[in-house]
């Protein structure tokens, strides 16, 4: 009988099978990047990880089911994403 592999230790979790990038303008002219299909429990710790890293302001839109980061960031999400193994769909910028 195999055993159950170990849990993946706190900020090591295993990376995500698939996004979906999307863009939209915003009323003023601002320009705000959507990532759709992210598991509810894994929503607000990439938010805060993608905000750190990328220096933008975010937020989640739960009725959606979407992480919306202000600012156009399609091409480098979509490179970031591919670097962890997670495959992209959507525009990519």
């Amino acid at each position: 009988v195999k055993a159950a592999p170990p849990p993946a230790a706190p900020g090591t979790a295993q990376p995500l099978r698939e996004i979906v990038l999307a863009s939209e303008r915003r009323a003023g002219g601002g320009f705000v990047t959507a990532i759709r299909d992210v598991p509810r429990e894994r929503r607000q710790a990439l938010l805060a990880e993608l905000k750190r890293g990328f220096g933008c302001g975010g937020a989640l839109d739960e009725a959606a089911g979407l992480i919306v980061l202000q600012g156009d960031h399609r091409a480098r999400l979509a490179a970031w994403f591919e670097k962890q193994g997670t495959r992209v769909r959507g525009e990519r910028g």
